[in-house]
């Protein structure tokens, strides 16, 4: 993640005022070097955030990035502590020494990693909250330098006179994701964070035993009472952090104090509770909601990304072990609903191409050949509405989601297409097993599909030792999606996919593809560079059953077979899709029939509905039903 800096040179102080903009990560800062000099002003400056015609002053201040903190005259070494401090809250962050550690005490300069930029009035707020949310630094207050007011402060790269360089320290600390800012008016002393009236009774007796062993299941409980006293989310999250600073013996970390609070609150509330209607007979909001008949008949009916399988806003999954291709057939279906092409000739709603981003978590070196190899195999330019994204959200952990999810916002992702590849790097370090975390997972993945209106696919291995249909890790994967889709190799170049849940089409249909190799030149080096696609086969139907239509394809198809009656052998393709484009009458537009009925004749040809081929002598092209 870039941040935009403005990087200065002066002599003394007051000389660090013009410069040139620079865009740095935060691993980048955390690799500038140590300077030895005895003039720390010798060395660069930054100023966090973007300034107008490049001049430090407060009225230049544009935007405001990062969380730079100096901690000076600590009385003890705490730059271990701060470290630790900083990975329990799952913060990114550089901690170094300043220039005058152990010359003038212990002094060190924290700089927080932040999702986003702020106003410079937002920037007076959220610097506060973020030093009273860190324990850590909450607990080394007294020694923060006040200059973290000033709107235009810049700050000095490393450096340290050549006596104290043995003191020298520095370590990135790379544990969680950006600090989402706070950047609201707060009070942040040692009373109760909301302003409002006290915890009632109840709560007090609860509180007065907050200690190591039963904190966890003591502020559930007062978490709880809060919940339903306040019924508002960032209260109950002030009032509970308040409580377990005020009364921990020592305090939980903060990040499991968000744990609590999300789960209580999702168990309460699905959503925001701002958003439910008011109960007039309780006088307070109510989770509920009755959907009577007109309602429903109000409902759009629901439209497929392709049909019958993957839906609009639905939570699905590929699973296949490794060397499966799974990933290569998340590519392909993203690729295909990118140029609005069927995929396996399945039908589609989708009226538009939509956007598509392919999260690419493993592999991502090798996802540009893959690209390539589609883009030429198909003859098709790489469509600007298919993105990928580096950089992982973590689905296991709320405030990832809300930075996901906010960045898929202000790139106005919505009413696409989402592919997380793959779900175990997007739950780094959970137990797999756990129903509990699991469930927390899916719900994430839910607020991610309600946020952008979009599907989403995540990519999942099987067990090497499991049976075809068996994913790794809880059912309670299985239970919270809509479509699973199992991939296996069946020998040699050929591998089928088959639906192991869905609601719309049978399971056990499959569909069959091979891998083919396209050679791609060579790289700059002179190398060979390849890549393998996929070439679509055909559909196999579950024993005993007729694979189900879509409503298009099933329109379509009952318009050729009866045009086709009384002609056993077939008829020829113009004269039949003339006949059927008029017969489609005015419910289609007619610059859409001839699409329509060509793209259905592939999608019933793929299904074994249909036979289309060229007929010698006469070299005519003629349509057949082959199946009633």
């Amino acid at each position: 993640m870039k941040h935009k800096l403005l990087k200065l040179k002066g002599v003394n102080e007051k000389t660090f005022v013009n410069g040139s903009p620079v865009e740095m990560t935060l691993k980048e800062i955390g690799e500038l070097p140590f300077i030895t000099t005895d003039n720390k002003f010798s060395n660069e400056g930054y100023v966090f955030g973007e300034v107008d015609n490049n001049y430090r002053n407060d009225k230049n201040m544009i935007n405001r990035t990062l969380f730079p903190i100096d901690i000076d005259d600590v009385p003890n070494d705490i730059f271990d502590e701060l470290v630790d401090g900083l990975k329990a809250e799952s913060i990114n962050a550089v901690v170094h020494t300043s220039y005058r550690h152990k010359l003038k005490g212990n002094r060190y300069r924290v700089i927080a990693e932040t999702s986003r930029t702020m106003t410079p009035e937002e920037y007076t707020n959220a610097v506060p909250n973020f030093i009273e949310d860190v324990p850590v630094l909450k607990k080394y207050k007294e020694y923060i330098d006040p200059c973290i007011n000033t709107k235009s402060q810049y700050f000095l790269a490393p450096s340290h006179p050549p006596e104290t360089e043995k003191f020298a320290r520095k370590e990135y600390v790379n544990s969680g994701t950006p600090y989402i800012p706070d950047t609201r008016k707060r009070t942040l002393d040692n009373i109760s964070s909301s302003g409002l009236e006290p915890i009632n009774e109840m709560l007090k007796d609860v509180t007065s035993n907050l200690v190591e062993g039963n904190r966890n299941q003591r502020l559930t409980s007062i978490c709880g009472g809060l919940v339903t006293k306040y019924l508002d989310k960032d209260t109950v999250a002030k009032e509970l952090h308040h409580i377990n600073r005020r009364d921990g013996k020592p305090p939980l970390n903060a990040s499991e104090v968000d744990t609590i609070i999300d789960s209580i609150w999702k168990k309460h509330f699905k959503d925001n509770p701002q958003d439910k209607p008011i109960d007039s007979t309780q006088k307070k909001l109510s989770r509920f909601k009755i959907i009577t008949n007109k309602d429903y008949e109000n409902m759009p009916d629901m439209e497929w990304l392709i049909d019958g399988i993957i839906g609009e806003k639905s939570l699905n999954m590929i699973v296949g072990k490794s060397q499966d291709t799974k990933s290569f057939l998340a590519l392909h279906m993203g690729l295909q609903l990118a140029h609005k092409r069927d995929f396996f000739g399945l039908d589609s709603d989708i009226e538009n191409e939509i956007p598509v981003m392919y999260n690419a978590l493993e592999g991502q070196s090798g996802l540009k050949n893959r690209i390539d190899g589609w883009c030429k195999y198909n003859m098709l330019k790489h469509p600007n509405n298919f993105n990928t994204l580096t950089g992982n959200p973590i689905l296991n952990s709320d405030r990832s989601v809300d930075e996901y999810i906010e960045y898929l916002q202000c790139k106005d992702f919505k009413d696409g297409l989402l592919i997380i590849d793959t779900y175990n790097q997007a739950t780094p370090s959970m137990n797999e097993n756990d129903a509990g975390a699991t469930g927390q997972v899916m719900a994430n993945c839910q607020r991610i599909i309600d946020a952008t209106g979009s599907a989403l696919i995540l990519i999942h291995h099987k067990s090497d030792k499991a049976t075809d249909s068996t994913y790794r890790g809880s059912s309670a994967i299985g239970g919270a999606l809509d479509t699973m889709i199992s991939v296996e190799r069946t020998g040699g170049d050929w591998v089928k996919w088959s639906i192991e849940k869905g609601k719309e089409v049978d399971k056990g249909t499959s569909y069959k593809y091979q891998v083919q190799q396209i050679d791609l030149g060579v790289t700059a080096k002179g190398k060979p560079k390849n890549t393998l696609i996929i070439k679509e086969g055909n559909i196999t139907k579950p024993k005993g059953q007729r694979q189900k239509l879509g409503d298009k394809q099933q329109f379509v198809f009952d318009l050729i077979t009866d045009r086709l009656s009384g002609y056993p052998n077939g008829d020829e393709y113009n004269a039949v899709k003339d006949n059927v484009k008029h017969m489609m009458g005015e419910q289609v537009p007619s610059n859409k029939k001839g699409n329509l009925f060509d793209s259905m004749v592939m999608a019933l040809k793929n299904k074994k509905l249909l036979k289309v081929e060229h007929r010698y002598p006469d070299d005519k092209q003629i349509i057949q039903i082959i199946e009633s």
